[in-house]
């Protein structure tokens, strides 16, 4: 398979939601073992509040919850290839809605 032209796969999760996953190793042995076939990205549209990362109501755990996906993405190579919704106020991290909408058309 030429490694310009791989297949381009989603993998959708729940980081944000549940945050102990992004530090084992299964996201990583995830992304690698598809990566050797696949061109990879993270999209997290779940509709969760993130309440880990919130210690009072007033705090926005969605832009800490992005900047932690963002953070936990580039670890493993999709610096540019991530987005989250905050569903509260429809904010969108990441790509931008246009990039996923095509990634969605084009995706395998």
């Amino acid at each position: 398979m030429n490694i310009l032209h791989r297949p381009k796969i989603v993998l959708l999760g729940m980081m944000s939601r549940m945050p102990v996953a992004a530090w084992s190793g299964r996201p990583r042995t995830t992304c690698r073992s598809a990566e050797a076939r696949y061109d990879v990205y993270y999209v997290e549209a779940h509709g969760c509040t993130p309440y880990s990362f919130m210690n009072e109501p007033r705090d926005d755990g969605w832009a800490d919850a992005a900047a932690f996906i963002q953070r936990t993405c580039q670890r493993f190579g999709l610096a540019d290839k991530w987005l989250t919704r905050c569903h509260h106020d429809d904010r969108v991290y990441g790509m931008s809605e246009a990039q996923l909408r095509e990634l969605y058309r084009e995706a395998a």
